[in-house]
């Protein structure tokens, strides 16, 4: 939760065009979360610039995630898909940390 305040924060107080928060491994959602994790992932890859792959790579994983644990694997499947999709021809070493378990 504190990594979505933070986030939500960031937003609100008008981050640098180039500097979008991104969610990581250790804000993994816990499931009385997971609604919210979900609405604001949703929100931060539709008002994310369309460059901004490296962020989409991040975010895409962690909503397919929480999708998945609320029971769709088919659009968590679709959104997993879309993240690797992401993530070719990225080499951020942290990124294929976060990915390593869709392989």
């Amino acid at each position: 939760m504190t990594a979505l305040h933070r986030a939500e924060d960031e937003y609100a107080h008008g981050a640098q065009e180039d500097q979008h928060p991104e969610f990581t491994r250790s804000d993994s959602p816990m499931p009385r979360h997971r609604d919210q994790a979900s609405a604001r992932l949703t929100q931060a890859l539709a008002d994310g610039p369309d460059g901004r792959v490296r962020q989409r790579a991040f975010n895409l994983p962690w909503l397919a995630t929480c999708v998945l644990a609320e029971g769709d694997p088919t659009s968590g499947a679709h959104l997993g898909n879309q993240a690797l999709d992401a993530a070719r021809g990225l080499t951020s070493p942290r990124l294929l940390t976060q990915l390593a378990p869709s392989r």
